[in-house]
This record gives C-alpha cells, structure tokens and sequence, in this order.
C-alpha cells in the first residue's frame, strides 16, 4: 500500500468511525428522548389521576355536607313537630281543664239553684 493509499484509508476510517460516533450520539439522544416522553407521558397521567382524585374528594366533601345540612334539617323538623304535639297536648290539657270547670260550674249553678227552688 502506498503512502497515498494509507492516508486515504486512515481518512476513510476516520470519518467511518466519526460517522459511527454520530450514529451512537443520534441513538443514545433517541433513546433520551424516548424516556423522557414516557416521563411525560407518566406525568401527565399522574396529574390526570390526582385531578380526578381531587374532584372526587371535592365531590364526597360537598355531599357530606349535603347530607350533613339534610340530617339537621330532620333535627329541626323533629323538633318542630315535638314541640307542635306538646302544645296540642297542652290546648287539649286546657280545653279538657275548661270543660271541667264548665262542667262544675253548670253543676255548681245546679245545686244552687235546687236549693233555692226548695
């Protein structure tokens, strides 16, 4: 081999092995790429997951305290209705109370008046 052989050859490896070198850099950069998508890609569904998460916890939240205002409504309206049947059982206590002493007036005015006639 000639001189201008050996340095012809020695410049064709070079750039077969510069050549190869970016052939390595492009893959290892594609392989970069590749994983950092997937990181992405799991960030994003990670985000997705806690978003719908929060929403959902928004969403039990709101309906505790839905059910919570609905069990103290129930709270008032039993009260109310307690308090409703003891002030018709106090009336009826009274009424009953009235009749009573409408009754023994009536027989009061009864004797009363038996006794005069006599």
């Amino acid at each position: 081999m000639t001189q201008a052989q050996r340095i012809k050859w020695n410049e064709d490896m070079a750039e077969q092995l510069r050549q190869l070198e970016l052939k390595k850099k492009a893959q290892k950069e594609e392989e970069l790429n590749e994983r950092l998508w997937m990181l992405e890609q799991a960030a994003l569904e990670e985000n997705a997951e806690r978003e719908v998460a929060e929403r959902r916890h928004k969403d039990l939240t709101q309906l505790q305290k839905e059910q919570a205002a609905l069990l103290e409504e129930r709270r008032q309206l039993k009260k109310l209705e307690f308090a409703e049947k003891k002030e018709e059982r106090r009336m009826e206590e009274l009424r009953q109370q009235a009749e009573d002493e409408a009754k023994s007036q009536r027989k009061e005015e009864e004797s009363w008046s038996s006794t005069l006639r006599f």
